[in-house]
């Protein structure tokens, strides 16, 4: 059995062992069952799809299939939507790949400080 990051979380290393088990334990070309496939779906709505689908070795446009059809995505606590960027802001190079609480008040920095609003 391969080595499993040590940077996954542990629900996805807990359906990871199960896939793993599962698999040694059946060869040739069997569907993984039902209760592995939901598992890895709610995991793809927490996590996102690619990274799941790589973690757990598992087919990217099956596994997007599934985590569709089983509802809609777990949203994150504290994450909030910033729906205007300033563009003089985005012209000087504000780093805009920062954690949503620290974008939304950078970026209010950046109105305040270019006057624009």
């Amino acid at each position: 059995m391969a080595k499993v990051e040590s940077g996954i979380p542990h629900n996805l290393r807990k359906v990871y062992r199960r896939l793993q088990r599962w698999r040694s334990l059946h060869t040739g070309r069997l569907p993984i069952p039902e209760r592995l496939w939901a598992a890895a779906a709610e995991l793809a709505r927490e996590h996102g799809i690619y990274p799941t689908a790589k973690a757990l070795h598992l087919e990217y446009g099956k596994l997007k299939q599934r985590a569709e059809a089983a509802g809609p995505a777990v949203k994150r606590r504290g994450a909030k939507v910033l729906t205007a960027v300033p563009r003089r802001a985005l012209n000087c190079g504000l780093a805009l790949l920062l954690v949503p609480d620290q974008l939304v008040h950078r970026a209010a920095l950046a109105r305040r400080r270019y006057g624009v609003g």
